[in-house]
């Protein structure tokens, strides 16, 4: 879902970088951010060990991060962001950072259609839903990832 590239691409709620790193080739600079210290040591590593040298992550709670960006110098453009919230979603203070940030491509990849569908309803007063694609990563379980993706209206 990711198409083209260049700019800056956010991996939030990154783990230990595994989208962040595997979608580095197409973007300028690639900042991750997760507020478990275990995991952005991991995708430090991560990086390292896979020569990514414009990957940098960062320990901080996500809404802190946003916060930080919207009031400090601009990322490079076109900016995407992968958004992967854990399963209660993202805060109402987070949607509207997204909102304002206005990225050329978010990709929101969910853990709970509930959630998903509470977020979406925020999400689409500023971006169109492009593509939805449900993933079935645990076969025979009632649980489903779905990834969607939003650009600007």
């Amino acid at each position: 879902m990711v198409n083209g590239g260049g700019g800056t691409l956010f991996d939030l709620y990154c783990g230990v970088g595994a989208i962040a790193l595997s979608l580095a080739a197409r973007f300028q600079e690639v900042i991750g951010v997760d507020e478990e210290p275990a995991a952005i040591h991991d995708a430090q590593t991560n990086a390292c060990l896979n020569e990514i040298p414009h990957a940098q992550f960062h320990v901080e709670p996500v809404e802190r991060f946003l916060s930080r960006c919207r009031r400090s110098v601009p990322p490079r453009e076109p900016l995407t962001i992968v958004l992967d919230p854990p399963r209660a979603g993202c805060s109402p203070r987070i949607l509207a950072v997204l909102c304002e940030l206005h990225p050329a491509h978010l990709i929101y990849v969910s853990c709970d259609p509930g959630t998903l569908a509470r977020d979406l309803a925020v999400l689409t007063s500023g971006f169109h839903v492009q593509a939805v694609q449900p993933v079935d990563l645990f076969p025979q379980t009632a649980h489903i990832e779905t990834v969607v993706h939003l650009v600007p209206q």
